[in-house]
């Protein structure tokens, strides 16, 4: 054999030797990703926050058919008032329908449990669309993102924690590879935008801008003819209304308008505009007047407490080794992307500024700049950014292994920094993460509130006063107590006399340290339940 003939034979074994590792990672990846996923389903035992809404409004669905919350949670004008039921209004609908249609044909009133198959799902559907395009990829980057995103604790925790954040994680991922893979000529491409865009919208607010990006993908990006170009913009607008026209009926219906979600009362709120007062003999939101210089300082201020917010955790979720990784990546990327017909610019300042400008109108853009000017961030408003972060560490990586050998060593350290600080939530008994830096101290507090929750379901029936200032004043104890509850958190004692008339309350539920203000507004309280967190109080 001559030495042409074994080169040829060793590139050939090479490559089957690279095929076979490739395949069988990609199993062992995918099987650590579906084994934390599932280990995630049994370690999730606690409904926050909105899980906890989303949980009971699918109970809704299932017993009676409707959209709503069992409670009175709701004070905004446009709802009624006198009902201890609320139109299920702070998020769209797609979500807690799609879980109650599901429990039902299941046959249980178990909708958390629901919520949470429904998140396995999308993680797993996610994990397999990225082990898909690594092993069509075969790249090194495409690897290492494939790695983080089945090792990830915090996409492994939402996997299965009965938010809808992982499938707004799956939704922003299929948008931002449509907008970048866009076919103008083919019809299906377009289709798909408005398809996409009407679930995002149906899914969960934070994904509102995101038919914006498609309009502009299809106005300017296009490069089609100008009938032609009109011509989908109208074929996407008559799918995207089609999928949201019978929620905005809905909204009408409900409240009088189309367009409307009470939690935009919480942005008026924190911006000095709103606040829950007794008006016309009802407990209700008023918007008041403010000076417009004061509404800008206001929001200026919420913008730079929430962006300072993102960062400070932002930093912690990646690590300072992944944060390199990113930058390094970031870098990499503007330099291929601009540059890769001349490798040696001179300036080119202006085309990077350009670059940059043109992602905040894609999918991913339009989300973070939605997140930004909501000017309050939330963990789980991380979660969905985390695929694109992992994919620029990839790169980051790759590229740092094409360099000297210091730089791969640098690379190699950088990577096993961030993996080895990654699991460190993993050693926590129940790793949840709904809540960031203080899922620890929220977490003491459920499991405080859940046998209290439970033993008060045994009672008889009666109105509860959520009073308590913690875990949304007490609204976690429904799924638990299937009692009426009112909610009350924040609230003046002037506003609790009065809702304890209005609804009759029995009972009242509240923080420990809070007695001293009960009895002081209900005198003739008696305490009948406590622990080391929690009280509950009957009237007579």
């Amino acid at each position: 054999m001559n030495p042409l003939q074994k080169q040829k034979m060793r590139h050939i074994f090479k490559k089957i030797f690279y095929s076979q590792w490739l395949f069988y990672s990609a199993l062992v990846f995918l099987g650590v990703g579906i084994l934390l996923r599932w280990m995630s389903f049994n370690w999730n035992t606690r409904l926050y926050g909105d899980v906890n809404l989303f949980a009971l409004s699918a109970q809704q669905i299932v017993r009676e058919g409707k959209l709503t919350y069992p409670m009175k949670y709701d004070y905004s004008p446009e709802a009624p008032y006198l009902t201890l039921s609320s139109p299920a209004g702070q998020h769209p609908p797609l979500y807690p329908l799609l879980a109650g249609s599901l429990a039902r044909l299941l046959r249980t009133e178990a909708t958390f449990a629901v919520l949470k198959l429904i998140d396995f799902f999308f993680g797993v559907l996610i994990l397999f669309g990225i082990g898909l395009i690594a092993l069509q990829k075969r790249s090194i980057a495409a690897w290492v993102t494939f790695g983080l995103i089945a090792y990830s604790p915090w996409l492994v925790d939402y996997s299965a924690n009965g938010s809808p954040y992982i499938l707004i994680t799956f939704l922003l991922v299929v948008d931002q590879w449509l907008w970048l893979k866009w076919d103008a000529k083919n019809l299906k491409w377009t289709i798909w935008a408005g398809i996409l865009g009407g679930i995002g919208w149906l899914t969960h607010g934070i994904l509102i801008a995101i038919p914006l990006a498609f309009l502009v993908r299809l106005l300017f990006f296009s490069h089609l003819k100008r009938s032609e170009c009109f011509t989908r913009v109208i074929l996407f607008l008559l799918i995207f209304s089609g999928l949201v026209l019978p929620w905005l009926a809905w909204n009408q219906a409900t409240y009088g308008k189309p367009f409307y979600s009470s939690s935009s009362y919480y942005l008026l709120e924190q911006l000095g505009l709103a606040r829950v007062e007794i008006h016309n003999n009802a407990v209700q939101w008023l918007v008041i007047q403010a000076r417009l210089s004061q509404i800008v300082q206001n929001y200026l201020r919420l913008i730079s407490k929430a962006a300072y917010a993102g960062l400070r955790e932002g930093l912690q979720v990646l690590t300072p080794w992944g944060v390199l990784l990113t930058l390094l990546g970031l870098f990499f990327y503007f330099k291929r992307s601009i540059y890769q017909q001349n490798p040696l610019p001179k300036a080119g300042w202006k085309q990077i500024i350009a670059a940059g400008l043109r992602c905040f109108i894609t999918p991913l853009g339009v989300y973070i700049l939605t997140v930004f000017f909501w000017a309050t961030y939330k963990l789980r408003f991380l979660v969905p950014l985390l695929p694109f972060f992992y994919l620029e560490i990839g790169i980051g990586f790759e590229a740092l292994l094409r360099q000297t050998n210091w730089r791969k060593w640098l690379g190699w350290g950088l990577l096993a920094g961030l993996f080895i600080e990654m699991s460190f939530p993993y050693f926590q008994t129940q790793p949840n993460l709904y809540y960031g830096e203080n899922t620890v101290s929220n977490a003491i507090l459920y499991d405080q509130m859940r046998p209290l929750a439970i033993e008060m379901g045994k009672w008889q029936k009666g109105v509860v006063l959520g009073a308590a200032d913690s875990l949304d004043g007490g609204i976690e104890t429904i799924y638990w107590s299937r009692q009426p509850f009112v909610a009350g958190r924040g609230f003046s004692r002037l506003i609790w006399e009065k809702l304890a008339k209005d609804f009759q309350v029995q009972y009242i539920w509240s923080d420990q340290d809070q007695e001293k203000q009960i009895r002081m507004t209900f005198p003739e309280a008696k305490k009948i339940l406590s622990n080391r967190n929690f009280s509950v109080f009957q009237l007579p």
